[in-house]
């Protein structure tokens, strides 16, 4: 697969292990990274409308049911970070022991 110029830079700015999986148009970010990478999506102008856990077994991927958090009209963005950033990190804490990489769900801030 080539990734272009334009979505390696977006790619190569968010810190910490990401895989790309073949198949999927997802980008899964490495568990232990998963709160700076919720931090770079909301300092980057995008709303956090969701996150999924997965696993990989090094050749496939495969969502955990109990990994699934949808925040639905309660979308955390700039503008709630403070008061949303203690619920997703304790989310993602939970996560830590079953979830290896973290799909987010995001889109610009309006």
């Amino acid at each position: 697969m080539v990734i272009d110029d334009a979505v390696f830079a977006a790619l190569s700015s968010i810190p910490g292990v990401l895989l790309l999986h073949s198949g999927s148009r997802g980008v899964y970010f490495g568990i232990g990274q998963a709160m700076i990478v919720a931090e770079h999506i909301i300092q980057s102008g995008y709303r956090i409308l969701g996150m999924e856990g997965f696993v990989c077994d090094g050749v496939h991927l495969f969502p955990l049911l109990n990994c699934i958090a949808d925040f639905g009209t309660d979308q955390v963005g700039a503008e709630n970070w403070n008061s949303r950033q203690p619920i997703v990190s304790s989310i993602l804490e939970q996560w830590r022991s079953a979830a290896q990489f973290v799909e987010f769900v995001a889109a610009p801030a309006q």
